[in-house]
């Protein structure tokens, strides 16, 4: 694809569609195609959908993984797993691609099986599945053939946590279908790892879309943060931030609200410590397509509050905003913001991307201090240690699954080097 401000006719990764039909039509009625019923020019077509920071084969120096849809004619589509393997001397190997699912939307990072190394758990909203990638114990850093954990529904996010008290992690899945509510946990076995009981399900208030795992309360159990929605129709819905505590003989209790927005969906939802308290607070990336609305990102201090503080950050006036890291990036303790995406200039239209820094102001409230332009139409976002020199990091991903990192200045806090492509 040609570099930004030089757009084809094509569409570019990274806007939240589920079904890649559409993706092509709006396509094809802006641009016109290559004649009747030719949509050949069209393909390959990615959309990326996912990005992560973390060390994979364990050998010391953080890798870089990315989830993306392939679509390589109008019936063939699928999804892909890259692993960014980094070396010894900072750079990386190119990557190493694995076939999973149609649709992959959102992955989990974590040991699975007990056996010391990370595996990927996918979820897979059009094949209906979550999918689950065992580290190849013979080969660190690459992985064995997607194997099928839970299948029947409509998962956008996946965590991994010991939700019983067994001892061993388990995976809760959510199922955005508007008449289920409820998020469905997967118990592993303890006694036989890396197999599973019967699914359980937990019911929430709404359609569970996002999920976050991490002890909310403080006693040593894994709880779990949501993200859910209410609708009476696709353009007239409400996203609520909820948590679930463990109880002490295992199991979720009830959802609790913390707090509900009108018109914005819930692309990132993480459990942090947000004001430097100690106390994990929730932050979530609130994004809308209705011009009547705008984007926000909120903070909820803390997660276990009955009455929390709510700290809401509008984006009025930034561009491209379709995906959000965080992290503290001004190494003040506290949590900050990276926001990404493209979006169109002109007509005819070329498009742009960029990526937005935001730091907490004295109110804990996220301000907007920099932008910068980007060389690829970026879509998706993570922040990490990459470089292991304690700084926090950038890695962006979109255009024909292009990756980029941008390594935080050893000089500077909060300032980002120039990006450069992984290979």
């Amino acid at each position: 694809m040609a570099m930004i401000g030089q757009l084809r006719c094509r569409a570019s990764g990274g806007v939240a569609v589920r079904v890649i039909a559409a993706l092509i039509a709006a396509t094809l009625g802006a641009c016109g195609g290559g004649g009747a019923g030719d949509t050949s020019w069209l393909f390959p077509l990615w959309v990326p959908t996912d990005v992560a920071v973390a060390d994979v084969d364990g050998d010391g120096r953080a890798d870089v993984l990315t989830l993306a849809q392939l679509a390589t004619s109008m019936q063939h589509r699928e999804g892909r797993l890259s692993v960014y393997r980094q070396q010894a001397d900072g750079s990386f190997a190119a990557a190493d691609s694995y076939v999973v699912g149609t649709y992959p939307w959102r992955f989990a990072i974590a040991d699975v099986d007990g056996d010391g190394a990370p595996d990927v758990v996918v979820a897979d909203v059009d094949d209906e599945a979550v999918s689950w990638l065992r580290q190849d114990p013979a080969s660190p850093g690459q992985f064995l053939a997607p194997q099928r954990l839970a299948a029947g529904l409509n998962p956008y996010d996946v965590a991994v946590a010991d939700f019983d008290g067994d001892g061993v992690v388990d995976v809760a899945i959510t199922d955005s279908v508007r008449a289920s509510q409820r998020v469905v946990l997967l118990p592993q076995n303890a006694a036989a790892r890396g197999s599973f009981g019967t699914a359980v399900n937990v019911t929430v208030p709404g359609s569970s879309v996002a999920l976050a795992a991490g002890d909310i309360d403080a006693d040593g159990r894994a709880d779990l943060a949501l993200g859910y929605t209410t609708s009476t129709s696709a353009t007239n819905f409400d996203s609520s931030l909820a948590t679930l505590r463990q109880q002490a003989g295992g199991g979720l209790a009830p959802a609790e609200t913390r707090v509900t927005r009108h018109a914005l969906s819930i692309e990132r939802l993480r459990l942090l410590d947000y004001d430097g308290d100690g106390a994990p607070d929730l932050m979530a990336f609130m994004p809308t397509s209705d011009s009547a609305y705008v984007s926000e990102l909120l903070a909820v201090l803390p997660a276990a509050a009955a009455a929390p503080r709510v700290i809401a950050a509008p984006l009025t006036g930034v561009q491209g905003t379709l995906d959000a890291a965080f992290g503290d990036f001004d190494g003040d303790g506290r949590t900050d913001a990276a926001v990404t995406g493209f979006f169109p200039v002109g007509s005819p239209s070329t498009v742009q991307s960029r990526l937005n820094l935001l730091r907490q102001d004295a109110a804990g409230v996220q301000q907007l201090v920099s932008t910068q332009s980007l060389p690829i139409a970026a879509s998706r976002i993570a922040a990490g240690d990459v470089d292991g020199d304690g700084r926090a990091d950038l890695v962006l991903l979109g255009g024909d699954d292009q990756a980029l990192l941008m390594l935080q200045s050893p000089t500077q806090n909060g300032v980002f080097l120039a990006p450069r492509s992984l290979p």
